[in-house]
């Protein structure tokens, strides 16, 4: 059996309202606490966050491969089934060179992706960080939801991370459990499936993230056609979210959802603003998708399958 596989005592079919053609049973897997179906999960999932709108600080931060790195350093991929030991081999080498040369002159750490930047800073600084990084996940634990992506198929994708995460988090007193854990896929599927009415509709949003005017003026269009009645810009640095300070004096109150765009330092930003009293979600691409929804179709769960198939 794979390492990664039974890291939560279950893994179960990742399969999601309004994306089920695409992502039938048997295409994606995920670690879950119990053997319930994903559907039931996700609606439990819906009905808690329509519940704290308004009403209570429910932080959800996403950790994928980027946040896993920031954690535990790089891990390379594990080999694909169709590839012979000697080209995994030779792959895995060339890696490890290119990886020990970065370290040796010690380029920054640097996380993000094509038209993004998750996270930008000294390698002399991630030590600290990462101290300050687990208090904060440690508050959004005991206050709210990590949604960590422990969702794979067959290809490797990010699996050599999973033991390594689940170990660094329990190290630094972060315990996962049914309560306080759902996939990172969740988010997506809220945020652009058919229940992102009932989040967005009539809402008060604010927006935390960088931006230029042609941004800003993108994102706003993109939540009014969602239906969202005012909105709010908080602009931050970007790759520098770690040290960005909210001020809550310039915000306008009250604020029914707030969605973050600020990389692996969006756990920083969502633990200053409990204050507001209402969902707080690391919504991260999502926000590139309210800008430009020729994005959605670029990653699994953002482009819902009457979207794809021109039924909406």
């Amino acid at each position: 059996m794979k390492e990664y596989i039974g890291i939560l005592g279950h893994d179960i079919d990742l399969v999601l309202p309004g994306f089920e053609r695409l992502y039938p049973k048997g295409v994606f897997k995920c670690a879950a606490f119990d053997n319930r179906s994903s559907e039931e999960w996700f609606l439990s999932f819906v009905t808690k966050v329509k519940s704290a709108i308004s009403n209570r600080f429910l932080p959800i931060y996403r950790m994928a491969d980027g946040e896993y790195r920031f954690c535990v350093g790089k891990r390379h991929p594990f080999r694909d089934i169709n590839e012979s030991r000697c080209y995994y081999f030779v792959r895995t080498l060339g890696k490890a060179v290119r990886e020990f040369r970065y370290n040796l002159l010690r380029k920054p750490f640097s996380a993000g992706g094509r038209n993004y930047i998750s996270g930008n800073y000294e390698i002399n600084e991630v030590g600290v960080l990462r101290k300050l990084y687990a208090a904060q996940l440690r508050l959004i634990s005991q206050r709210g939801l990590l949604a960590l992506n422990f969702a794979y198929r067959q290809k490797p994708v990010m699996q050599q991370y999973f033991v390594p995460i689940m170990a660094w988090l329990n190290e630094q007193n972060i315990i996962l459990h049914e309560m306080n854990y759902c996939p990172f896929h969740f988010v997506y599927a809220l945020l652009t499936g058919p229940y992102r009415h009932q989040i967005y509709q009539k809402r008060r949003v604010l927006i935390v993230t960088s931006f230029d005017d042609t941004k800003r003026t993108a994102i706003t269009n993109g939540l009014k056609r969602e239906g969202v009645s005012d909105i709010q810009f908080f602009k931050i640095s970007q790759g520098q979210s770690m040290y960005d300070i909210v001020d809550l004096s310039t915000i306008k109150q009250p604020i029914d959802l707030v969605l973050i765009g600020a990389g692996i330092g969006a756990s920083n930003i969502l633990c200053q603003l409990q204050l507001l009293n209402t969902v707080v979600i690391d919504a991260g691409y999502i926000i590139e998708c309210l800008a430009d929804p020729e994005r959605k179709k670029q990653r699994a769960f953002c482009w819902p399958d009457k979207e794809r198939f021109g039924e909406e």
